[in-house]
């Protein structure tokens, strides 16, 4: 009985070591690690008509995407924010520059 736990221990450990070298010479690269420059981004914060909470638009330079967001500090949702609405302002660019 000990015989058959020590060879399996011993298969196991060869396969294990095996696939360590594998991992090791062919490495996949990390998820995070992007080619791409991380977003430069603005953010504003306005006064919204009929509204206490100030909202506040994000935009990413480098995709023209928008986000207006509010953070309600009154109600049922104090404490959180909404997203009001998502907008992709190179769109807006293109249609003024086609006229």
């Amino acid at each position: 009985m000990y015989r058959k736990r020590l060879g399996g221990l011993i298969v196991l450990n060869v396969v294990l070591a095996a696939l360590l070298a594998v991992v090791a010479i062919f490495p996949e690269p990390a998820a995070g690690q992007s080619r791409r420059r991380p977003g430069d981004y603005i953010m504003v914060a306005a006064d919204t008509p009929g509204q206490v909470e100030h909202t506040i638009y994000i935009t990413d330079l480098n995709n023209g995407a928008m986000l207006a967001t509010m953070y309600r500090s009154r109600g049922q949702s104090k404490g959180r924010f909404e997203v009001i609405g998502v907008h992709n302002i190179v769109d807006d660019f293109e249609r003024a520059e086609s006229r």
